[in-house]
């Protein structure tokens, strides 16, 4: 009968993520489709915005996150085989800093440039959404990496670190969920119209 409570509760969950997952795809969605409708409406600025974009820094991040959910997705398979890899949560976490001090760095390249959306910068619309979206992301990112050092703390101190299995799933949910919006962020604003 315990067995049968645990799966209820670890289903009820994953369920209770999956909402919130649904919620904040909502919230990007309505990003996402100002973005689409401002770039069509305004093609030409936001082609030249696209071209002011550091196309490396951009794909360096892009490569950054991919590898840290591939990371974490290893950490937690290894988690509930019953196999500590507390080197691979370690790693993750020194992607996701990693990644927010490349955007760090491409927010004070923007800024020192003049591109901070104001009433007399060059294309404010553009990069009035760059940094809306890329800061809400980021926000994202950080909120992630305080789940994933928590997990990591949690599954330390327990003598039974695969009891945590739904836990786990549930912070790989989320940091998984991140790393795709950020898939879906780097051609709307790095990709999209660069050659026009």
């Amino acid at each position: 009968m315990s067995t049968e409570i645990a799966e209820f509760e670890k289903k009820k969950d994953m369920q209770g993520m999956w909402v919130f997952i649904a919620s904040e795809a909502l919230l990007f969605g309505g990003l996402f489709l100002c973005l689409t409708v401002l770039h069509s409406l305004h093609a030409v600025s936001f082609a030249e915005g696209t071209r002011l974009m550091n196309l490396r820094l951009g794909t360096l991040n892009t490569a950054i996150l991919l590898t840290s959910s591939w990371t974490l997705a290893l950490a937690i398979e290894f988690m509930k085989l019953g196999k500590s890899r507390f080197y691979l949560f370690t790693l993750t976490v020194a992607l996701g800093f990693s990644f927010l001090l490349i955007k760090a760095w491409e927010y004070h390249e923007h800024i020192r440039d003049g591109f901070f959306p104001s009433a007399n910068s060059r294309l404010p619309l553009f990069f009035f959404l760059y940094f809306t979206s890329t800061g809400l992301h980021a926000l994202h990112v950080f909120v992630g990496l305080g789940l994933i050092l928590w997990l990591t703390k949690t599954l330390k101190s327990s003598t039974r670190p695969v009891l945590h299995e739904s836990l786990m799933e549930n912070v790989g949910l989320y940091w998984h969920f991140v790393d795709i919006i950020w898939v879906f962020l780097y051609p709307a604003l790095y990709l999209i119209g660069r050659s026009v």
